[in-house]
């Protein structure tokens, strides 16, 4: 099966379900189909998924404050402020995250694995 996307009758990306997901090419892809975080870093615009960013002790390089924690059963959704104003979201497992809860207002460091990060078309 395939999937377009379409943005203002242009076809921003298609391809199969699971491809458009994991990979979006534009920021439009990765906002529109969520569960995505665009982050803007020296080496240009990427989107990650929610659920491969970490969240771990403040880090002076990519340290964010958290806003709103959100108990969703077998997940937790963790958002946080960067220290460029931008929200970014990390889905936490809820053992996990009840093994080291998060509050509202605390410092936290974020960390990936750079091949999760997708390089979006500008």
């Amino acid at each position: 099966d395939k999937i377009v996307v379409m943005n203002a009758g242009r076809i921003e990306q298609s391809g199969p379900p699971r491809e458009v997901f994991n990979a979006p090419k534009t920021e439009f892809v990765a906002r529109f189909i969520g569960n995505h975080n665009v982050i803007k870093l020296p080496e240009g615009t990427f989107a990650i998924r929610s659920d491969k960013v970490r969240i771990g002790a403040p880090d002076p390089t990519l340290s964010a404050t958290v806003s709103a924690v959100e108990y969703q059963g077998t997940s937790v959704s963790v958002t946080v402020e960067g220290q460029g104003g931008e929200d970014l979201t990390a889905l936490v497992p809820e053992e996990a995250f009840f093994a080291a809860p998060i509050e509202g207002g605390q410092q936290v460091g974020l960390s990936w694995d750079p091949a999760d990060l997708h390089a979006l078309a500008q």
